[in-house]
C-alpha cells in the first residue's frame, strides 16, 4: 500500500476472504500490522480502508480492528455466527455516526428448516447453515448478480454510499419500500427463497431434478 491514501489512482487493492474461525486469525494479523505502523492511527486506518477489503463468511470473531472495508456475510440461523460472530446486531468494528469504517452486513435464512427450529442450537444438526457453501456464498453471489457488481470492493462502495437527496427523517420501514437495501445496494426482501434454487443451479443439480425435454 502506498504511503499516502490520496496518491495516484493506481492504488493497489487487496482482498482477503475468511470463514468461521479463520476470521479470528485474519483479524489478529491486521491488528498486529496496525500496531507496527509508525504513522498516526487515523492515517493507518485510512490506508487500510482504501487498500484492504475483507470478506467473511459465518465469522466466529467479534473483534475486528478498525480500518479495512469489511463485508460480513452470515445466515440468521447460523448458531455459531449469531453467538460468536460479527453481525448487524453485534457489529464489529463498532458503528459510528459518520459511518466511516463501518462494515457491510448481509444476512438471510438458510434453506435448512431444522437449523431454525432446533431446540439445541449447538447440536450436530445445526451446522449446515454455518457451511459457507450451503448459504452465505450463494447469498453474496446473488446480491452481486442482482446489482450487476463484479468485485467485492464495488459491493462495499455501493452499500456505503448515501445519497443526500434520499435521506429520510422517518424510519423507512414505515413506508412501502424495501428497507433491506443498503445504500445503493438492492437486496430483495424475499431473497432467502432464492438461495436453494441458486445452490441447485450452482452445483448442476438442475440437470437431475427436472426433465428439460418436458
Amino acid at each position: 500500500i502506498k504511503s499516502y491514501p490520496l496518491n495516484e489512482s493506481n492504488q493497489p487493492k487487496l482482498v482477503l476472504v475468511a470463514s468461521s474461525i479463520m476470521a479470528t486469525k485474519l483479524a489478529n494479523v491486521v491488528s498486529i500490522w496496525k500496531s507496527r505502523q509508525r504513522q498516526s492511527a487515523k492515517m493507518t486506518e485510512d490506508l487500510l480502508n482504501l487498500g484492504l477489503t475483507i470478506v467473511t463468511f459465518g465469522s466466529v470473531c467479534r473483534s475486528f480492528p478498525t480500518g479495512p472495508a469489511y463485508i460480513h456475510v452470515s445466515m440468521f440461523d447460523d448458531p455459531l455466527a449469531a453467538a460468536f460472530g460479527a453481525t448487524s446486531r453485534r457489529p464489529s468494528p463498532n458503528k459510528n455516526k459518520s459511518r466511516v469504517y463501518d462494515a457491510v452486513y448481509l444476512h438471510a435464512f438458510s434453506p435448512y428448516d431444522h437449523d431454525r427450529e432446533s431446540q439445541v442450537p449447538l447440536g450436530l444438526k445445526s451446522h449446515d447453515s454455518h457451511n459457507p457453501y450451503a448459504g452465505s456464498v450463494q447469498l453474496l453471489a446473488l446480491v452481486m448478480r442482482i446489482n450487476g457488481l463484479q468485485s467485492f470492493r464495488s459491493l462495499y462502495d455501493s452499500a456505503m454510499f448515501t445519497n443526500p437527496l434520499q435521506i429520510l427523517d422517518i424510519n423507512p420501514k414505515h413506508f412501502a419500500v424495501n428497507y433491506n437495501n443498503q445504500g445503493e445496494l438492492i437486496i430483495p426482501p424475499m431473497i432467502d427463497y432464492e438461495l436453494l434454487p441458486a445452490m441447485i443451479v450452482a452445483t448442476g443439480g438442475d440437470q437431475w431434478l427436472w426433465d428439460r425435454s418436458g
